[in-house]
Formats: C-alpha cells, sequence, structure tokens
C-alpha cells in the first residue's frame, strides 16, 4: 500500500526557500500536495499544487499467521501440546501476517480433562477464511502402579506376582537397603519387612499407590542363611611341607619357631595356631583350631620332634694342594713350600680346623685337623705332609750332536762353513736343568761345546 510520494522542488533562486507539504499520509482519492516558494527578500512568496491520487488497494486473500503460541509456546497448525491436571484455560496468541485479515481465537477456556480442541479462524481481507487447530491435553491423574526397577543392597531384584520370589542375605543380616523406581513419577511406595531379620524366611513388600489412589502391594520373601557350621581345612603346612592331623614333623637341631598355612574350607570360618613359636628341645604339639561361623571348633593338632644336636664327625675326603691325601700321608713335589690343606666332612653341621701354618719344609710336615660335631665333640685326626730332598744328581744320560750320539770330551768334525750344531744332552735325573752353550757360535778349527 503506497501512502507516501516523494516530492522534488528546486527553485529557480539558489537564495530562495521552500517547504513541501501534503507528501504523506496519502489517503484513497485525491490528495493535495503544496509547495511553497519563498523569494531571498523573504516577503513574496508563491504556492504551487499537486493533485496526487492514490487508488483504492485490490482485496487481500492473505490467511497467514506471524505469530501462534500458545502458553508462550510457539505451535503451528495441527500441534498437541500437555498441560497440567487441574487447569482450564491456556492463553493464546495469534497475530495474522496481514494488517487487513482479522483472528478470532476459541476453545482455550472451560478446558476438561483430556484433549481439547484450540482454534484459532482468521478471515482475510477478502473473505477468506483459515481455521488452525492445536490440541491442547490437560493431564488426568495417573492409576499406573508398576515397578519400573527394585534393587536390594545394590543388586537388581524381580519381584513375581505371585509373591514367590526370593532374596537371599547372608548370615547375620538384619537389615537390607531397597531401591524402588515405580513407572509413573506421580507414584509413591511405602516398603515393610526390609529390616529385624531372622534367621530363615522374612516377610516382605512394596506397596504402590497411583496418583488416583489406587493401591498394588508386591510380597517377597528375604531369607537370611544360618551360620556356617564347616570346621574343615583344606589345606595345612608347615615350613612349606604339606601336614596331616596327626603327623610328626621333625625339625632341625636348634629350631624354635614354624611358619604355618592353613586354608579354611568355609571362607567364614577363621583359625588360630599354638605351639608354633618358642618350640622347645625334644617332642611339642602344635595345634591349629578352626572356628565356624556357628562357633563350632575343631582341633588339628602335629607333633614336632626337635632333633638332638649331631655328633657325626666324619671326615669324608682331605685334599692338600687339590690332591687327595690317603693313609693320612701325601707326598708333596720337592721344593715345595705352601701346603693347602682342605676337608671335606660328612656332616654339615660340623666344623674343623688346621693346626699350624700353610708353610712347608723339607721332610715330613705335620698338621693336626680337628672335626667338631653340631654337638661341640671334637675328633682329631693327624695328616703327614712330606716334601722330598731336591736330588744331586747332575750326571748326564746321553749326549746328541745333530742326532749322533757321542760321549763327554769327543770330538766331532763337522764341514768346512758350518757355525752351528744342534747338541741334546739329557739328564740321569728328572729334576735336574740341562743348559748347552757355544752350538751356535761354531768358527773354523777347535770349538768347545758345553
Amino acid at each position: 500500500e503506497v501512502t507516501s510520494v516523494e516530492v522534488v522542488a528546486d527553485p529557480a533562486d539558489s537564495n530562495a526557500t521552500r517547504v513541501i507539504t501534503g507528501g504523506t499520509g496519502l489517503a484513497v482519492g485525491n490528495n493535495t500536495v503544496s509547495v511553497e516558494v519563498t523569494a531571498a527578500n523573504g516577503t513574496t512568496k508563491t504556492t504551487y499544487t499537486v493533485t496526487v491520487v492514490r487508488s483504492a488497494p485490490a482485496f487481500s486473500n492473505d490467511t497467514s499467521l506471524s505469530t501462534f503460541k500458545v502458553d508462550g509456546e510457539t505451535v503451528t497448525d495441527g500441534s498437541s501440546i500437555t498441560i497440567a491436571q487441574g487447569r482450564t484455560s491456556v492463553s493464546v496468541e495469534a497475530v495474522p501476517t496481514s494488517n487487513l485479515a482479522t483472528a478470532l481465537t476459541a476453545g482455550n477456556t472451560n478446558l476438561q480433562p483430556g484433549a481439547n480442541q484450540v482454534t484459532v479462524t482468521v478471515t482475510a481481507d477478502d473473505g477468506t477464511v483459515k481455521v488452525y487447530t492445536v490440541t491442547v491435553t490437560v493431564r488426568v491423574p495417573s492409576s499406573d502402579t508398576s515397578l519400573s526397577s527394585v534393587k536390594i543392597d545394590g543388586n537388581n531384584f524381580t519381584i513375581a506376582e505371585d509373591g514367590t520370589s526370593v532374596y537371599n542375605a547372608s548370615f547375620g543380616t538384619q537389615n537390607v537397603t531397597v531401591a524402588v523406581v515405580t513407572t509413573s513419577n506421580t507414584a509413591t511406595y511405602t516398603i515393610t519387612g526390609d529390616s529385624k531379620f531372622i534367621v530363615g524366611e522374612n516377610d516382605a513388600s512394596i506397596t504402590v499407590t497411583a496418583e488416583t489412589g489406587v493401591e498394588k502391594t508386591y510380597s517377597f520373601k528375604i531369607v537370611v542363611a544360618a551360620a556356617n557350621t564347616n570346621t574343615n581345612i583344606s589345606s595345612f603346612q608347615i615350613n612349606g611341607t604339606a601336614v596331616s592331623n596327626g603327623d610328626t614333623v621333625d625339625l632341625l637341631f636348634g629350631t624354635t619357631d614354624v611358619s604355618v598355612d592353613v586354608d579354611t574350607e568355609a571362607a567364614t570360618s577363621t583359625f588360630t595356631v599354638s605351639g608354633a613359636s618358642s618350640i622347645p628341645a625334644g617332642t611339642s604339639t602344635l595345634t591349629v583350631t578352626v572356628t565356624a561361623q556357628s562357633g563350632a571348633t575343631a582341633n588339628y593338632s602335629v607333633t614336632l620332634n626337635v632333633l638332638p644336636a649331631s655328633s657325626v664327625k666324619t671326615i669324608s675326603a682331605i685334599t692338600v694342594n687339590g690332591s687327595t691325601v690317603t693313609g693320612n700321608e701325601i707326598t708333596l713335589t720337592a721344593g715345595t713350600t705352601e701346603a693347602e690343606v682342605v676337608v671335606s666332612l660328612a656332616n654339615a653341621f660340623a666344623s674343623y680346623t688346621v693346626s699350624g701354618t700353610s708353610t712347608v719344609t723339607t721332610g715330613t710336615n705335620s698338621r693336626t685337623i680337628t672335626v667338631t660335631a653340631q654337638d661341640g665333640s671334637t675328633e682329631n685326626t693327624v695328616i703327614s705332609i712330606i716334601v722330598p730332598e731336591a736330588s744331586t744328581d747332575n750326571t748326564l744320560a746321553g749326549i746328541t750332536v745333530d742326532g749322533v750320539a757321542i760321549s763327554a770330551g769327543d770330538t766331532v768334525s763337522k764341514a768346512n762353513g758350518t757355525s752351528s750344531v744342534a747338541v741334546v744332552a739329557t739328564a740321569n735325573s728328572a729334576k735336574a736343568t740341562v743348559v748347552v752353550s757355544g752350538e751356535d757360535v761354531l768358527v773354523p778349527g777347535l770349538n768347545t761345546v758345553t
């Protein structure tokens, strides 16, 4: 719709002024637009007029809505909303897009529980009509008494309709925590029988009350187990070795404590041990007492026998410088000055000492080996370490020159130009040493080799 025009009027004299009126707020039909020009002298005025004809507009058929809200919530034709129980009206805001259209709201008051039709009738300028419908449902009270979930002490629990469901609780349980979720968030519930239990069956129930007041009771049993009477053991070990009731265990001399490992068949049983420490010499009793959950007890006993100290002083072997001593005597190589005596004992708890030092001299050297048994008794063994005198034999068994046997004092002829010969001299004593000189610096003529 056109309601104004733009008027441009420029005076011939740039010093003149002009005022334009009537160019806005045009009505249907003739409208006069005036231009008053005032000359530069400020007194001479001329008014110019123009007639502007505004035609009547065509009729609009626009039935749309620029705003459509129910209770402040934007809706469209065919929308559905749900409001709280007990409400009887809703607010409706319906604004036509065309300012020539009208909107009439109906059905938004005197609402009844359940579904209600709220309408907005839009009539366009040309008479076109469109009806917008929104279904407003007033919530009715829920009669739902069903359960969504039940947990007992955090465990999911399903309750049968016939009341045969059973929850098994451990011995000593006095109460449980029952967590209930109803299907309807408007329902309430009460719980009975969730505390002050006795051993065996206990009656419990959950009563659900719907919003309408309808009630339903779900019954079940909570069975508290009787105390466990099992006093059996599944494993019994002393110092890591399995034993049984009535066994005898030999312990090394000097043992005063043992380790005891016991496993009971029932996890609810406990046990105590007596006689595992401050063990006396000889025999004593170690007892394991198992106490069942019910208070019943059973004893498992083992005899501990601490063996007396060993008196074994047997020597199994003697070596001197790594060679075995036979018949308490050994002969070393002539010239030996050090002798290491090592003794092997038959009993691991015995010990030994060797008299004297490790130094030996030519002739017979006596050493006393004292073996001390575990019980403190001793036994001496004397061995002789013989170091023979060095041999004085410095005679030769034979001499060869370039492989030919000769005698001492012989003269051996060699070809001209020979500068050396191979001399092999063998001593009669294996302990003797031989040094040959002069055999590798021969000159023409007579040479002496010694």
